[in-house]
């Protein structure tokens, strides 16, 4: 929908100067230069509504203890969003509107450069509830019948980067520009950081990495125990010799 919304505008105005054009009030070559005009001006003012030009700085964040409804996903994070969303029914959306605090999040363990597919790729996302909507018996019911899986979180310490929230497609120009950086960035200042996570509001998206003492309390995907499993099984395997073998 937020897509449809952005093109709107220049669509109905480049329908507006071919019609000029057609019925011969314009040249051909005015037509083609404030087409081009409008677009770049056009483009460049959305761009810096979305925060396409803001640079990339993790700066100190304190993620909020919530009561996190999820799901486990394998998946291209960038359709990750479309996949959780689909797991509710139309009418159920409306709880997301709702002046009860509940935020889209995912937790992502993968780096895109470490994948070999990048449909493998390992998350967990849902809704965290906050304030008034741990208690809303309707919202709860909702993800519930649903089928996530309920996780209590304290708050951490993070660091984060953030984009303004303007609709939906906030959330794809967030992982577009900040997947492979904050991964960089996780390895360069913060040793040991070993997911990402995305917290929608209101009126911003942030997207960051897990600093505190309790960061390990967001390391719950089941994947993750299996391969922890499979690495300590091949490095307590004993080499073998050429004279063994």
């Amino acid at each position: 929908m937020g897509l449809i919304k952005l093109t709107m505008l220049p669509f109905v105005c480049s329908a507006i100067l071919l019609y000029l054009w057609y019925s011969g009030r314009i040249t051909g070559l005015i037509t083609v230069i404030c087409i081009g005009a409008f677009a770049a001006a056009y483009s460049f003012i959305q761009s810096c509504r979305y925060g396409l030009f803001t640079g990339v700085h993790l700066n100190k964040f304190d993620f909020p203890k919530i009561k996190l409804y999820y799901k486990e996903y394998q998946c291209n994070y960038k359709d990750l969003k479309e996949r959780v969303m689909k797991e509710l029914k139309d009418e159920d959306h409306n709880m997301l509107k709702s002046k009860a605090t509940v935020n889209y999040v995912a937790i992502y363990y993968d780096s895109p450069a470490s994948l070999s597919d990048e449909d493998r790729g390992r998350a967990c996302a849902g809704f965290a509830l906050r304030g008034e909507a741990e208690d809303d018996i309707g919202i709860n019911k909702v993800l519930e019948m649903a089928k996530f899986q309920i996780k209590e979180l304290d708050c951490c310490e993070a660091a984060a980067m953030k984009v303004p929230k303007i609709d939906d497609l906030s959330y794809s120009v967030s992982i577009i520009k900040t997947m492979n950086k904050l991964w960089e960035c996780a390895n360069a200042c913060h040793k040991g950081a070993e997911c990402l996570f995305q917290l929608e509001e209101k009126k911003e998206v942030s997207s960051g990495v897990f600093t505190g003492d309790k960061r390990d309390q967001y390391m719950f995907h089941s994947l993750l125990a299996t391969a922890t499993i499979e690495r300590n099984s091949e490095s307590s395997t004993p080499i073998r010799s050429k004279k063994e073998k």
